[in-house]
């Protein structure tokens, strides 16, 4: 079934990419029935029709597509939501563009709202790369792997705990000290925070979005030992990248790491960020296992 949508924005990034809007139309998959933007108004833009940002949420929409980079969306996703257009309604252009990307398998992700409990900055690079709202506390934060399956042993006991002040601890490799918290009995490093304040602020707002029927669990890690004990977790959705070959269904196999000049977290980084592309994460969430490495 088509889903009717909104167009927000008529910048440079919206002209960039109008023929990916195009060829998904051409496909029946969506239908566009509005464009809007704060620029200049218009009686139509490029063949659609033109309404205030006002008017939008009277409009008989499906979704809004924001079309602008991470900057300018950032602004038009709070500008939107202010008027009264839900956040889950709301999709980024950006994710259009992700290789072999699927609309429908796309909106079935969206609509699902996974919760992704990854132990580093995957899971928020994940939701920026899907143009999703962030539905987990762990964003911008990185725990140690032994600590990390404590915390999937019983997730919600850590999720439903506040946090507390450790101390400041100094990263090296960007020069630059952050604070260190504890949950209960295993410490968050929040290594993309200045101030405790703020890491606090992010966990309390972000655990209250957690989708408890719809966890994803992911990790990186180099020892065999912390595998097994991933992959005995009693958990159905969940995906650990490794640096060795297996046979296991829940470890990935990042075989091009030994030709990577770098560590191996940084190797797992760089395919999220789609640096190196070895597999869907449209798929991923849709349960499907399917690697190009493969």
């Amino acid at each position: 079934m088509m889903k009717k949508c909104v167009l927000w924005g008529t910048g440079d990034f919206f002209v960039k990419y109008i023929n990916v809007i195009r060829y998904h139309e051409a496909c029946e998959r969506l239908k566009i029935i509005a464009i809007t933007s704060n620029s200049v108004p218009f009686d139509n833009y490029l063949g659609y029709r033109f309404v205030m940002p006002k008017d939008v949420p009277s409009q008989q929409y499906d979704y809004i597509i924001l079309c602008a980079d991470d900057v300018a969306s950032r602004s038009i996703r709070s500008e939107a939501v202010s008027i009264g257009i839900p956040v889950e309604k709301i999709l980024r252009l950006n994710a259009f563009l992700l290789p072999e990307f699927n609309f429908d398998k796309y909106i079935s992700v969206i609509e699902s709202r996974p919760t992704i409990l990854a132990d580093n900055c995957w899971g928020g690079i994940t939701y920026n790369r899907l143009g999703m709202e962030f539905a987990s506390p762990f964003i911008n934060l990185w725990v140690k792997n032994d600590q990390y399956i404590k915390i999937l042993e019983n997730p919600k006991k850590y999720i439903e705990s506040s946090i507390s002040f450790k101390n400041m601890k100094y990263a090296p490799l960007v020069n630059k000290y952050y604070p260190l918290c504890m949950c209960e009995d295993v410490e968050l490093r929040f290594n993309h925070y200045k101030y405790f304040e703020e890491a606090k602020d992010a966990w309390d707002r972000r655990r209250k979005r957690v989708n408890w029927d719809n966890l994803y669990y992911v990790m990186i890690t180099e020892d065999h030992g912390i595998a097994e004990r991933f992959c005995n977790l009693p958990h159905k959705n969940k995906i650990c990248f490794v640096p060795f070959k297996t046979s296991e269904e829940c470890l990935f196999y990042v075989d091009f790491y030994k030709r990577y000049n770098g560590p191996f977290w940084q190797a797992v980084v760089d395919m999220a960020k789609g640096r190196v592309f070895s597999y869907s994460v449209i798929d991923l969430f849709c349960g499907e296992r399917r690697f190009i490495s493969e």
